[in-house]
């Protein structure tokens, strides 16, 4: 007789056995490790000191070596070279897979380039995260356009403990700085874009940013929405435990960047020199920042790149004085 072939693993199959893998791997604690007396790494060394090597050998940072070209639709302020992890340590010895496991997720930024309709810019490993790993995650920033029906709350899942959030919301390039009836509906709709609604933050969230970003030679616009985001100094974000978080006037700011972008009616290569305007706004907890970004060693908020739009300005009124 024939042997008989194996039946195909199902989709239900597969899902039971990648839980099981789940529950196996979060089971792993120095408790039921071996404790690894022999190297020095953990006989000598001290855990604080340890705990630091961990760090430094498995968060996400930036790579230097390589620099994006100011063509691509990744290249932004924070954003200038492409970022990198490496987690071969954690598969030396369950041991030390017990005491750093946790840190790649609390030191990485998933940045979501794109829109709901470009499924390639989604992380959609986010959706397959459990909920031991939910609770360790750091920071999620998404690039889109205005114009698109993207819903940032399908990232908000129950069980994703998000600490940082940051969405900054582009307005097209071809949009024209006179369609007075555009740019209201625009500022009418920030207030749907701010994420003040109850229900929309994670109780785990300690900072939140919406960056607003258009072109810089949009000066009426610019003013437009300039007006409209000073409403929300006095306003606070409602998380969903109810506490609230303060508007923050140290990290609101503004600022100035110069970018590459496709242009068909460009005779020089379909690229044109464009520089944006960006408006953020920020909500966050009176605390110290090292108490939520602790492993953050990319820390995409801040970026030589940009130009703040404040010290330009006092720049300007100081050469003015001099002559």
């Amino acid at each position: 007789m024939k042997p008989k072939k194996p039946k195909p693993k199902t989709h239900s199959t597969q899902q039971k056995n990648a839980r099981a893998l789940r529950r196996a791997l979060w089971s792993i604690t120095p408790e039921s490790c071996h404790p690894q007396k022999q190297s020095p790494l953990f006989s000598t060394l001290p855990p604080e000191i340890r705990f630091l090597i961990f760090e430094y050998a498995v968060t996400q940072t930036s790579d230097y070596t390589f620099t994006l070209e100011k063509t691509s639709r990744h290249y932004r302020p924070g954003h200038e070279h492409p970022t990198r992890i490496s987690t071969s340590l954690l598969l030396t010895c369950r041991l030390i897979y017990s005491e750093t496991r946790a840190i790649p997720l609390l030191s990485t930024t998933h940045h979501l380039f794109g829109d709901d309709w470009n499924p390639v810019g989604w992380p959609q490993y986010l959706f397959h995260l459990s909920s031991q790993q939910g609770q360790n995650l750091y920071h999620l920033h998404a690039t889109t356009s205005w114009d698109s029906m993207f819903d940032f709350s399908r990232l908000l899942l129950p069980h994703l403990h998000w600490r940082k959030l940051t969405w900054t919301l582009r307005v097209p390039t071809w949009q024209k700085p006179n369609d007075q009836d555009y740019w209201s509906l625009v500022v009418d709709d920030l207030n749907l874009k701010c994420p003040l609604s109850v229900g929309f933050l994670p109780s785990s969230c300690r900072e939140v940013n919406v960056e607003i970003e258009l072109r810089a030679d949009y000066d009426e616009p610019i003013g437009m929405l300039r007006e409209r985001a000073a409403q929300y100094r006095s306003s606070e974000a409602q998380k969903r435990d109810g506490l609230r978080l303060p508007f923050d006037e140290e990290y609101s700011i503004e600022y100035t960047w110069d970018a590459m972008d496709f242009s068909e009616r460009s005779d020089t290569g379909h690229y044109v020199a464009r520089t944006y305007h960006v408006i953020r706004l920020c909500w966050r907890e009176r605390v110290p920042e090292r108490e939520y970004m602790h492993y953050d060693h990319v820390d995409c908020l801040r970026s030589k790149i940009f130009k703040p739009v404040i010290e330009r300005r006092a720049k300007d009124g100081e050469e003015a004085e001099l002559d």
